[in-house]
């Protein structure tokens, strides 16, 4: 599809190319260099399947924004009947599940092998409750704000 130079034209035309580059970028970019280049990412993705696709903008997006954990500020651990301890709290593959308080380091909570089930509660429209049941102890539970 855009190995036509109409296309180029079109692309440039409808959409232009100051949404994908910086400007100073295309100043200093002759066109026909800009095509090339272009051209040559392209073919890079074109030969990709649909899933081959997402792996890589995963892949490019996780340079910039890691997706392979989660962190949810403002979190209180703990049952109703004990004193809340105010967090935030962690989730991925390199640190299973984390807390930190604004005092102290992280400090690791529970291990994915320990993990039996995990349900969620909502409380109002903002707020909800994560039971995480442990296999051989009483469960963890995190209100998230």
């Amino acid at each position: 599809a855009l190995k036509k130079k109409e296309n180029f034209a079109m692309i440039e035309k409808d959409y232009g190319f100051e949404k994908f580059f910086k400007k100073s970028f295309l100043q200093s970019a002759r066109k026909k260099n800009l095509t090339k280049m272009i051209q040559t990412v392209f073919q890079q993705f074109d030969s990709l399947t649909s899933d081959g696709c997402i792996f890589q903008f995963f892949s490019i997006l996780g340079r910039f924004h890691p997706v392979d954990s989660e962190t949810f500020s403002y979190c209180a651990i703990g049952d109703d009947n004990s004193i809340p301890l105010t967090t935030r709290v962690s989730v991925g593959p390199n640190c299973e599940v984390e807390y930190e308080t604004e005092l102290a380091e992280r400090r690791h909570l529970v291990s994915f092998n320990d993990i039996h089930e995990i349900s969620y509660e909502p409380e109002f429209t903002t707020r909800g409750k994560v039971i995480i049941e442990m296999k051989t102890s009483s469960p963890v539970i995190i209100r998230t704000a």
